[in-house]
């Protein structure tokens, strides 16, 4: 349980730094960056799925496991941590399909770019 915990916070702290930093460095459509954005969002991916009484009762067992006296979490809690794991694979799959698909687009465009050139190997 405690690597669901590390995972989800990771994502989401890595999330936007991470999509920032590519942005900057590629030249994506604005378009698709957007979209990767949007569908990694934690405002999206949270919303409606963790209430405020989870956070009370994520943060009552990270005191406790700093205490060096872990508690489970709720089998409700559970299951919407699972939940929460199996969508963000999701939309971390379909965030990776559409950076793919931009990378492919950039490739067969350089590849258009090389083969105009007569002088190209």
């Amino acid at each position: 349980m405690r690597k669901i915990f590390l995972t989800i916070a990771c994502c989401l702290a890595f999330a936007g730094s991470a999509l920032a930093e590519t942005s900057a460095q590629t030249a994506l459509p604005d378009t698709t960056m957007a979209q990767i954005a949007q569908l990694l969002s934690p405002e999206n991916l949270l919303r409606g799925q963790i209430t405020e009484d989870d956070v009370t009762e994520i943060f009552a067992i990270l005191r406790s496991g700093m205490l060096g006296k872990p508690v489970e979490p709720s089998e409700q809690l559970r299951k919407k941590l699972e939940m929460l794991g199996q969508r963000m694979k999701i939309r971390g799959a379909i965030a990776g399909m559409l950076f793919m698909d931009e990378i492919e687009r950039g490739v067969k465009e350089m590849v258009r770019e090389i083969n105009r050139d007569p002088n190209a190997i």
